[in-house]
């Protein structure tokens, strides 16, 4: 019934908004549906892919912050049964153009494979621009209020325009990736009815293919940069991931947290599934750069701790509040104890701690809402959030096992990450969009006094930059030479980014970890 009654008002919506265009992110064990209003998966997040088999329903983004004035915006969407908070393509003056629907009611799907086969035949006589590099969405429609940059691209001849004939090309991430954009501003806010934030949102969905690594090749990782296209400064903004799982059958699921994975997930309640059948499967979302706030399992219901239905509803769950806005508690449901938790069912469903399985629930149809910060998000600024969607199935074991598994892929998917040296923006893999990326080194790296940042070449008047993980620069240093040591300091424990520019303004990140 759930599924008859959601595809019904997924129609209704796609007809009314006009049909939203999808894309398959498929090059690894995962096929996943990304569409053009910014929803994840949208019952298609088949493992093993062509099986048929689901283990995620639907996700959305949740986004709320607090103006100089004290006026709560916020943006976000369930199933959009009642109205939709996020609209495809970028900010505008006009939504209405045929033009703009026609570019933007889109996703755009492109393979790193023929990326590299574009940079190595661009010049070579009657070669064609494949598609999925030519229609890259690079530059906006200035006239029509829209940024000059929406896409990120490598510029070839620094002209500022998207020019792929004269060897532009996309910058992705992954060896597949599919992009989107969507935008809080073109209609009034049907679902949270919440004031707009007039933020635009850029998705970039991306897989790699590795079939050795099997925790690689069973995850999907989704970067979403946020940007505020509005004149107000928000505040204590929270950024939130609705995620319902359903594994298999949606009617016998529980969901369990790991806050030092900065994950929740979702597992069988029996050790058979109707769907997946016996030894089925767990199912994980882990924010990557940031670390988990709150988890919040809410009912299908509408009591005070079931669906939200107001934009403070919306709010208090990305603050771990319930709807009456008193706090997640310890223990049984989560609602109603004296010990305030930021994470509901943190234990382990193997042994102690709290737990659906501990605290004698009935498995069923589970949703669940993790969010990071809180931010500040000044006008024309942004906010970048990475995240992962591991899967893992133990044949050998049960139900209970297949959490095990998870979580160690979990933890070998975050080392993966971290090793990439992503940064608020998207990176290429292309070497040659960073001259110096080749040649730099940081050791140790985690460290706890100091590190030294290594060339293999003398390097003249390069800038350095550490930046925490709020986007504050810490230190600036200018350098010429092989070697630097940056030492500790008053700098806290945590994850900070580098950053060189070169006298020629070449770019690169890396990410360091202080002790």
């Amino acid at each position: 019934m759930k599924k008859a009654l959601f595809t019904i008002f997924s129609l209704l919506s796609s007809f009314v908004m006009y049909g939203q265009a999808s894309a398959l992110l498929d090059t690894n064990n995962i096929s996943a549906k990304i569409k053009s209003d910014g929803t994840l998966f949208d019952g298609t997040f088949t493992v093993p892919k062509g099986s048929g088999m689901n283990s995620i329903y639907t996700g959305n983004i949740w986004i709320g912050g607090i103006d100089a004035g004290g006026l709560l915006h916020i943006a976000g969407q369930t199933y959009s049964q009642g109205g939709a908070d996020f609209f495809y393509g970028p900010m505008a003056s006009s939504y209405t153009a045929p033009s703009y629907t026609s570019t933007y009611n889109n996703v755009w799907k492109i393979n790193k494979s023929t990326i590299n086969y574009h940079i190595a035949n661009y010049t070579t006589a009657g070669y064609a621009v494949p598609a999925s590099i030519a229609n890259w969405p690079g530059n906006g429609n200035i006239t029509n209020g829209e940024a000059a940059i929406l896409a990120p691209y490598i510029d070839v001849n620094s002209n500022g325009t998207y020019d792929p004939a004269n060897g532009d090309y996309p910058v992705i991430r992954g060896d597949q990736a599919v992009f989107y954009m969507v935008n809080d501003d073109k209609l009034a806010h049907g679902e949270t009815g919440g004031a707009k934030l007039g933020i635009e949102v850029h998705g970039m969905a991306y897989s790699f293919t590795s079939a050795a690594d099997s925790a690689l090749n069973q995850t999907v990782f989704v970067n979403f940069q946020i940007i505020n296209r509005s004149a107000n400064n928000y505040d204590s903004v929270y950024f939130g991931s609705f995620i319902d799982m359903d594994l298999g059958s949606y009617s016998d699921d529980f969901v369990g947290s790991d806050s030092l994975l900065n994950m929740f997930y979702t597992f069988n309640g029996s050790a058979n599934d109707a769907v997946y059948g016996s030894k089925p499967p767990a199912q994980g979302a882990v924010f990557l750069n940031y670390p988990m706030a709150k988890f919040v399992c809410f009912n299908n219901n509408n009591s005070v701790t079931g669906n939200p239905t107001t934009a403070n509803h919306f709010y208090q769950y990305l603050q771990g509040r319930w709807k009456d806005n008193t706090l997640i508690t310890f223990g049984g449901s989560g609602y109603g104890g004296t010990t305030e938790a930021d994470f509901m069912f943190s234990g382990d469903p193997s042994g102690a701690g709290w737990t659906e399985v501990g605290s004698g629930n009935v498995p069923g149809d589970r949703r669940g809402l993790s969010s990071v910060g809180p931010f500040s998000l000044a006008a024309g600024g942004k906010i970048c959030v990475d995240m992962a969607f591991p899967f893992a199935r133990d044949y050998a074991g049960n139900n209970l096992t297949s959490i095990t598994l998870l979580k160690l892929r979990a933890q070998q998917i975050i080392n993966f990450y971290d090793n990439q040296g992503y940064s608020c923006q998207f990176l290429s893999s292309v070497s040659e969009t960073n001259p110096i990326d080749n040649q730099l080194s940081i050791y140790p790296n985690p460290f706890t006094s100091q590190t030294t940042i290594a060339f293999k070449e003398d390097v003249k008047n390069a800038e350095i930059k550490i930046i925490d993980m709020l986007g504050k620069e810490v230190k600036s240093i200018y350098f010429t030479g092989k070697q630097l040591i940056i030492e500790k300091g008053e700098m806290q424990a945590g994850i900070y980014f580098v950053q060189v520019i070169d006298d020629n303004n070449n770019k690169v990140n890396r990410k360091i970890v202080i002790q």
